[in-house]
C-alpha cells in the first residue's frame, strides 16, 4: 500500500495498550483515532469513516465481539462495505470467537509489529482503499 494515510480506529480499554498500538500505527504513517470500549467505538463509527478498526476483545460496557457484531448488523442493514476489523488481544484462544463475531482476523499482542501492519494493510487493500 503506497499511501498509508488510512484512518484506523484503535479500540482498547487499557490506556497503555491503546497508546502502544497507536504509536505503532502512527510510526508507520497511519492516522489514528481512539475509543475506550465498544460503545465509544459505535459512536465514533457512526460519525466518522475508518479504513480499519483494531479491536480489543475484552472491555467494559461493550466488549469487542459484541461491538463487531453490532457494526456488521449496521453495515448489512445500510448496504455498506464492511470495515476491516482486526481483533488484537493477549488471549490465545479467541480467534474462532472473533471470526464468528464478524472480525476479519484476530492477532496476538505478542505478534511482531511488521506482522500486525502487514495484516492491516492487506485487509485495507482487499477492501479497496
Amino acid at each position: 500500500m503506497k499511501d498509508k494515510k488510512a484512518r484506523i480506529l484503535v479500540v482498547d480499554d487499557t490506556p497503555i495498550s491503546r497508546m502502544g498500538t497507536v504509536l505503532m500505527l502512527e510510526t508507520m504513517g497511519f492516522t489514528t483515532d481512539q475509543a475506550e470500549d465498544g460503545l465509544e467505538c459505535l459512536e465514533k463509527t457512526a460519525s466518522a469513516s475508518y479504513d480499519a478498526i483494531v479491536m480489543d476483545c475484552h472491555m467494559p460496557r461493550m466488549n469487542g465481539l459484541d461491538c463487531t457484531s453490532e457494526i456488521r448488523a449496521i453495515e448489512s442493514a445500510a448496504g455498506l462495505k464492511p470495515i476491516p476489523i482486526i481483533g488484537f488481544t493477549a488471549q490465545h484462544d479467541l480467534k474462532d470467537a472473533c471470526i464468528q463475531a464478524g472480525m476479519n482476523d484476530c492477532l496476538q499482542r505478542s505478534e511482531k509489529d511488521e506482522v500486525v501492519i502487514a495484516t492491516i494493510i492487506s485487509y485495507i487493500e482487499a477492501r479497496g482503499k
